[in-house]
């Protein structure tokens, strides 16, 4: 059962309050009606049932939330509303006072508390309003960012700032995170055959027809000239984001239209996920580019997920990149020679110089691992 005071506005502040008891939804509202800087439009829900229908099927700026209102958890339910409300914020009710609750609950994902003891007009207006213009800047950055990638605009600032803070959400809710490190292969052929600014144009349109295979709750930002980084948030497995990513190839598959010209494209993705990756920004886009390295052995539009394995490798990697410059620095490298023997006809044939040296811990340094050296030196 639902009821609505009145008919929804674009222009009021649309708020859902969960309460089992109908005299409580009349207060709540007589205190909000005669705020003159908002017009609030209140939507009664008193059970479970209706609750998950309108929030998934209704839009509203904040959530109202009498914590008796819940499934046999508060925890659990706070969580749920935070997911399937697509991160919409919560204003927790309950009779007790702040210092006994206000923390755990916000710890939970509320985004106040206020205690019914005492509670009156001013101090529910003022947290509603907070939360709605709060809610607004949110929406106004999200959309903010998806105009600089349209625009091209390169901050990495920002992308670091905005996958912190979907850290912060994947960790509180307990959720999975994927960050995708997409980077364009061979485009500087497309820089020399187009020039830079019709290049630049095929990112634009790369970066719009990515966006328009992810959901509203991912992230899509430009982070270098040939490269894109998408934050998944909210994935239930490795099938979840599989799923959405060969969405994606599937998207950059198709030709795009240059002065008359269809471009076909190829990139390389790399994934890393929250936790098994790694819990900083620093980490997970270190570790999905590594993935998007070994992404580029394979030919065409391909994609690899970090593993230990690759961790395993990564390290080992730069370890013996460090002895080497070390050696080099020391003089520590000497010139080996080996000779050539004819197995035919069993005689000697000759003299064949390498490269080789000791390195700290007892290893050996020889011509096989320089070629992996230089490899992955570039």
């Amino acid at each position: 059962m639902t009821l609505a005071v009145k008919q929804p506005n674009p222009s009021h502040v649309r708020l859902l309050v969960l309460t089992p008891e109908y005299a409580d939804f009349l207060w709540l509202g007589a205190l909000l009606s005669r705020d003159c800087e908002m017009e609030p439009d209140l939507t009664w829900c008193p059970d479970l049932i209706d609750c998950d229908d309108l929030i998934r099927n209704t839009h509203f700026d904040v959530i109202l939330w009498d914590c008796v209102f819940h499934g046999g958890s508060e925890d659990a339910f706070l969580q749920y509303l935070s997911v399937s409300s697509n991160e919409k914020p919560v204003l927790a009710l309950s009779a007790e006072p702040a210092s006994e609750r206000a923390v755990d609950l916000l710890a939970n994902g509320a985004s106040d508390y206020l205690s019914r003891q005492s509670l009156e007009e001013w101090g529910l207006r003022r947290a509603v309003r907070c939360l709605w213009y709060r809610q607004q800047l949110s929406e106004s950055t999200h959309g903010q960012l998806g105009r600089e990638v349209a625009s091209g605009f390169i901050n990495r600032d920002l992308f670091f700032d905005r996958l912190q803070q979907a850290l912060l959400r994947a960790e509180r809710a307990s959720q999975r995170l994927a960050l995708l490190h997409i980077n364009l292969d061979d485009f500087r052929s497309f820089n020399e055959s187009f020039g830079y600014q019709k290049s630049d144009q095929i990112m634009l349109k790369l970066a719009e027809r990515l966006r328009q295979n992810l959901r509203r709750v991912d992230s899509l930002m430009r982070i270098g000239g040939d490269e894109f980084a998408i934050i998944v948030e909210k994935v239930e497995d490795s099938l979840d984001i599989t799923q959405i990513i060969r969405k994606l190839v599937t998207a950059m598959g198709e030709p795009f239209s240059l002065d008359g010209q269809n471009v076909v494209v190829s990139a390389s993705l790399g994934v890393a996920t929250y936790p098994e990756a790694g819990d900083s920004p620093e980490n997970l886009l270190r570790r999905a580019n590594r993935a998007m390295f070994e992404a580029k052995r394979d030919p065409g539009t391909s994609y690899r997920f970090y593993d230990r394995q690759l961790h395993i490798t990564a390290g080992y990697q730069l370890r013996l990149e460090a002895d080497l410059r070390n050696a080099l620095r020391g003089n520590e490298l000497e010139v080996y020679y080996q000779p050539r023997i004819d197995s035919r006809r069993k005689k000697f044939g000759g003299w064949s110089a390498c490269s080789g040296g000791i390195i700290r811990k007892g290893g050996w340094w020889g011509r096989t691992n320089s070629f992996q050296w230089q490899s992955a030196a570039g």
